[in-house]
């Protein structure tokens, strides 16, 4: 288990740079109007990627060791930690892939350049708000193998 959450907590970092490069480039591409190439969609794919392992490593930590608690549905939702995360962390981890994956799909339906980049743009903000939202931030930022 601390190898899957310190493999979990890692992938976090992965997650925070590809969506910070992913919406650079969607940015500067909607606002300044440029063309939506190969790069784009990469890096916008590696991010749902990236995404979608982060969910899957919480998914086999959550249970292995959340899940078990929901027996005392009482203790769960008056203990304001295990509240965080056998609730509300993964509810926003699981919104946030969602909404990832719309905006990656909206991107790639869109007919436009400036569409595209707008999907990211605003879906991926939208993920980034939701993964503040997610992250204990009251733990270790980089935990250790």
């Amino acid at each position: 288990m601390n190898f899957l959450l310190a493999l979990h907590n890692l992938t976090r970092w992965v997650v925070v740079v590809l969506i910070v490069v992913a919406l650079v480039r969607a940015y500067s591409g909607w606002l300044q109007k440029k063309a939506w190439v190969g790069m784009d969609r990469q890096v916008s794919l590696f991010t749902t990627i990236a995404l979608d392992v982060q969910l899957l490593l919480g998914l086999i930590l959550y249970v292995g060791h959340w899940l078990p608690l929901w027996s005392d549905v009482s203790a769960v939702m008056s203990t304001p930690i295990i509240r965080l995360f056998a609730l509300e962390h993964p509810f926003y981890g699981l919104l946030a892939v969602i909404v990832a994956h719309v905006g990656s799909s909206r991107a790639k339906k869109a007919t436009e350049d400036a569409n595209k980049h707008k999907a990211i743009a605003i879906f991926f903000s939208i993920v980034v708000v939701l993964l503040l939202i997610l992250m204990p931030w009251g733990r270790p930022l980089l935990r250790g193998f």
